[in-house]
């Protein structure tokens, strides 16, 4: 059996540039979760029929007769009538921003176990992108989180939402190696597939799990090589995700809500945070009075836990969570060496946030960052080295902690093509060693 496969799409789409509709924009006014699942976001055929026609597929009939049936003559009813033909006839005109895929990967060593993955991507010409899975909470799927891919794809990512372990009995670790197998061999997979979406994958992985999901990236990113791992208010898990936090090496992320009462911070959230002691960079956010399900979409099953919930609003909740989960991952991925300043700056400009950093990528010096020079930044190939110290000692460290072979083709020049995409840090020693500064650099191709 193939090691991926494109699934074949619920509906019918024309050929076309095509335009999507996301069923939580105010244009339509349904509300999202009553739209079948498999059927969120909307794919719509520009064509030459008639803007009612333009829906297309099974189930739409009932969402036409929700667009554009006129029941009475009610003022208020007419007025969401001409709104509703009005989504009709812009939808033809509203260029898409996004692409969704759909793409089962089977793992050979678990009896060929399919691992459904919903991916978005911008649209236009493929541009390798890292790419980001994200696993979803308890009796929870791909389509619970279309705010969050949306913002991650918005970020500069391709995202990978997994379609696994949905129902009520769930399976952790199965879930956890499902994650495995897509970080370690999904982008080989899709080459072996000849799949388009292959040429889209940059290499870098990152993961991003929810609640059940938070857990299961926390045991992923303990046998996985990837290259940041983010917990939203993640659960333990069994296996233990406490218990795997201690073979973390990758940077860590844990942004929990303080009034979460579903999986209380104090024995899920802080502790999966604390269990990793083995990464040279590792954050803690406190939501003030944030929730459990605020940083899933609105309307899910998980909303059913917090039902009298009363504290910090969903959109303020997902503000904060996706500004500083992009920042998080654009740093550790390569795409903003600013990334932790970013996050450092949010937290000051926020009463409701905490942002508690604990990495090692600087260091204090008493050769000032400015006196050092590395151009061009971003470097791609070559990178140019100046020290106040003509015979300067330099050494390199990824953000993992390990040190970067130099190959040096001249004086004060670098060979980085061997260097994998994402940031470093570059040190330089005067020859006594009495001084010594650093800095931070971005490989990007």
């Amino acid at each position: 059996m193939a090691a991926c496969q494109r699934r074949s799409p619920s509906m019918s789409v024309q050929e076309g540039p095509t335009t999507w509709l996301d069923p939580g924009s105010p244009l339509l006014h349904i509300p999202k979760k009553s739209w079948p699942r498999w059927q969120t976001p909307v794919r719509i055929s520009h064509s030459s029929t008639s803007s009612l026609d333009r829906f297309s597929g099974q189930g739409n009939e009932e969402r036409r007769r929700l667009l554009c049936r006129l029941p009475d003559l009610r003022p208020m009813t007419i007025v969401r009538f001409i709104l509703g033909l009005t989504a009709c006839c812009l939808a033809g005109q509203i260029q898409a921003q996004w692409t969704s895929d759909a793409w089962t990967f089977t793992d050979p060593t678990r009896e060929d176990r399919p691992i459904p993955v919903n991916f978005l991507r911008p649209d236009g010409d493929p541009e390798p992108l890292p790419w980001v899975i994200v696993a979803h909470g308890f009796v929870m799927g791909p389509d619970d989180y279309d705010d969050l891919a949306t913002a991650l794809v918005e970020q500069g990512f391709l995202v990978g939402l997994v379609d696994t372990e949905t129902g009520f009995a769930p399976s952790h670790d199965d879930y956890a190696k499902d994650l495995i197998y897509l970080a370690e061999q999904g982008s080989q997979a899709l080459a072996d597939a000849d799949a388009p979406l292959a040429a889209w994958i940059q290499g870098d992985v990152g993961l991003v799990g929810h609640s059940m999901g938070g857990g299961a990236a926390w045991l992923a990113a303990s046998m996985a090589s990837v290259s940041a791992v983010v917990g939203l208010a993640p659960a333990e898990t069994n296996p233990s995700a406490i218990a795997a936090g201690e073979q973390i090496t990758a940077p860590s992320l844990v942004i929990s809500g303080s009034a979460d009462a579903v999986t209380p911070p104090s024995s899920n959230h802080l502790p999966i945070h604390q269990s990793v002691t083995s990464s040279p960079c590792t954050a803690w956010v406190n939501l003030i009075e944030g929730g459990h399900c605020g940083f899933a979409d609105e309307g899910t099953l998980c909303d059913l836990g917090e039902l009298l919930f009363s504290g910090m609003p969903r959109d303020v909740q997902q503000q904060h969570a996706f500004t500083l989960v992009g920042d998080w991952l654009q740093f550790h991925m390569g795409l903003d060496p600013a990334g932790l300043d970013a996050m450092d700056a949010y937290g000051v400009d926020h009463d409701d946030v905490e942002v508690d950093l604990a990495c090692v990528v600087s260091f204090t010096s008493e050769v000032s960052q400015a006196s050092l020079a590395c151009f061009p930044v971003p470097a791609s190939s070559l990178l140019t080295l100046q020290s106040p110290h003509p015979n300067a000692t330099w050494q390199a460290w990824d953000l993992h902690g390990r040190a970067m072979a130099l190959r040096w083709v001249a004086e004060g020049q670098l060979d980085i093509q061997a260097w994998p995409v994402g940031a470093y840090v570059i040190q330089a020693t005067s020859p006594s060693g009495a001084s010594r500064g650093a800095t931070r650099i971005l490989v990007a191709r």
